[in-house]
């Protein structure tokens, strides 16, 4: 795995346009190496094609047809790879651009293997049975949040981060994890500001809380820090109405964990019914088990701070 690099995998659509202007941003704020992935879903070109073994024809026509779909999907693909390229060769970024065929979300766990963070787009309309390609899009980012193995920003509008509001539950607060974002945004220059709910489960009253995370935490003194009390409702509901809070410059950070094979958000909540519910322009949906920082300062954003600091 490659410190500070970034897969972007991406299609022809608005919200893939938004994740790039975000992933180019990124890369650019924190010298990160950026990979754009597009993947040809051949597994959908099979489906709807429905080829089975021969009956009243042959398998001929639908292997045909399904080589002309390829063939026109590879069209597509390289005609995305030559815009993409037109765009970022000016910015100064190391990206690099590659095309894959398989299913989406395993051809993209692959390459996330060897980077610390993905950033995608997401469209938040609703399952529309009339227009299948939408629930696609849906399921995708959904699918990958559970199998992705790194930290995945989801994108929905133009977004700048500036801020990292950070939302966990006093019940499932990992200080590695915590400690890993808040290096992440110190490394972008974000400030931070962080939203705990206490569900009554934690012997820790909120005020010892507080006062031993800051403790362990000496950098949060200047950063917002609030508890939340959570009486009836569920942790998510409770922290809903901060979380739309969220603006354009913030980037809504949760934990996920993994719980009998199955993924839930720290604040016990299936992510596939977070991303339905919330509108925010950017979530990160990051796995507790990833132990590192998704960005850390490089040698070369060292040297460049040195060179811009003051002489006496």
């Amino acid at each position: 795995m490659v410190n500070n690099s970034i897969l972007l995998p991406i299609t022809g659509s608005e919200e893939s346009l938004y994740a790039a202007e975000l992933a180019w941003y990124l890369a650019k704020q924190t010298d990160s190496k950026l990979t754009a992935q597009h993947v040809i879903d051949t597994a959908s070109s099979l489906r709807f094609l429905g080829i089975e073994k021969p009956g009243l024809i042959g398998s001929g026509p639908f292997l045909a047809a399904f080589d002309t779909i390829q063939g026109a999907l590879r069209n597509i693909a390289n005609k995305l790879e030559d815009s993409y390229t037109a765009r970022v060769s000016p910015l100064g970024i190391q990206s690099s651009f590659v095309i894959d065929e398989g299913d989406p979300v395993e051809e993209v766990c692959k390459r996330a293997d060897k980077h610390t963070l993905i950033v995608t787009g997401h469209n938040p309309v609703l399952f529309d049975y009339k227009q299948d390609y939408k629930a696609c899009r849906i399921t995708f980012t959904q699918t990958l949040v559970r199998k992705s193995s790194v930290p995945v920003i989801i994108v929905r509008r133009p977004t700048n981060i500036s801020r990292f509001a950070i939302f966990c539950s006093m019940d499932q607060v990992s200080k590695n994890w915590l400690k890993n974002c808040l290096q992440s945004a110190r490394t972008l220059g974000a400030h931070c500001d962080l939203t705990f709910v206490a569900s009554g489960n934690n012997e820790e009253m909120p005020v010892d809380f507080l006062q031993n995370l800051k403790a362990s935490f000496p950098e949060l003194e200047s950063e917002q820090v609030r508890i939340l009390s959570s009486k009836y409702g569920q942790p998510a509901e409770i922290c809903d109405e901060h979380i739309a809070d969220a603006d354009n410059q913030s980037l809504v950070v949760l934990a996920t964990v993994n719980a009998d094979k199955q993924r839930f958000t720290s604040m016990g909540e299936d992510p596939e019914i977070f991303l339905k519910r919330v509108s925010s322009s950017a979530v990160m949906l990051w796995p507790e088990e990833f132990l590192m920082p998704i960005f850390s300062k490089t040698d070369s954003a060292v040297l460049a701070s040195k060179d811009s600091a003051p002489t006496s």
